[in-house]
């Protein structure tokens, strides 16, 4: 479980309108220049109301996953876990292969700069969405995905 920075928290439109948060260029970020409570471009979905004190559990899943079978993986987890409803659940997707031959595809994919980039953006939003400690559920390959972007996502979480 980690903490987020609640370091100038985004004000959040009303629920009628779609919420925009100003960004840095991706380039800043990949660099590390983006300074703490800096907000990245995202568009919220209108109905995505602020949470206060909530928590998330986010699974990044590993090699050769699609959407069905992390949707399935972590749903069956959820409805085992009986989690508080404080407690939000969120996934990571991420390109990761589909056949035999597509495993060093897969591992460029993870260590590339435009997960890293996806994943930081994710950050940006759930801490800007009022979410304040996450909990990671990192399988295999998924486990490089999440620390491949932590150098650029690390200032986000308090220490």
């Amino acid at each position: 479980r980690i903490s987020l920075s609640n370091a100038n928290p985004q004000s959040w439109l009303n629920a009628s309108e779609a919420r925009s948060i100003n960004a840095p260029p991706t380039s800043s970020i990949r660099s590390g220049l983006v300074p703490p409570g800096e907000d990245i471009n995202l568009l919220a979905d209108a109905r995505w109301l602020p949470m206060s004190e909530a928590e998330a559990i986010i699974y990044v899943h590993g090699y050769k996953h699609t959407k069905v079978d992390i949707v399935r993986r972590f749903g069956q987890f959820l409805a085992m876990a009986n989690l508080p409803p404080s407690i939000k659940p969120f996934m990571f997707h991420w390109p990761s292969g589909r056949g035999g031959a597509s495993y060093f595809p897969a591992y460029s994919s993870a260590m590339s700069d435009p997960v890293a980039d996806d994943f930081t953006r994710f950050m940006y939003s759930l801490r800007n969405a009022g979410i304040k400690s996450v909990h990671f559920m990192l399988h295999s390959m998924g486990a490089r995905v999440f620390f491949n972007a932590w150098e650029r996502c690390s200032h986000l979480f308090v220490k």
